[in-house]
């Protein structure tokens, strides 16, 4: 199985006096692929932990990633957030549509 894992975490295993099978991924498209999965993973964590602040931080260190991927920057992504919240709103009134 693989599983993208942050940058210090082949460190951390070697400190425990651990060995890391650690390959690095060279395949863009299965960079993208990894990443994506991260995302779900993370989101997951973040419902299991019911919020848990480090696990919503877990999961925008991999939408950063993601996003900088893409040759987005953050300040874009949130440039776009702002403009869609002013034409569309937000979430603060917790609307349901019944459809």
């Amino acid at each position: 199985m693989k599983k993208l894992i942050r940058d210090r975490i082949p460190e951390i295993i070697q400190s425990n006096w651990e060995v890391a099978n650690i390959t690095l991924v060279e395949d863009w498209n299965e960079l993208f692929a990894l990443l994506l999965e991260k995302v779900l993973e993370e989101a997951q964590e973040v419902v299991e932990s019911q919020w848990d602040p480090s696990e919503i931080a877990d999961l925008v260190e991999v939408l950063m990633s993601l996003t900088q991927f893409q040759g987005i920057t953050w300040d874009e992504i949130e440039s776009l957030r702002t403009e869609k919240c002013e034409k569309r709103g937000g979430f603060e009134q917790w609307y349901i549509l019944h459809t």
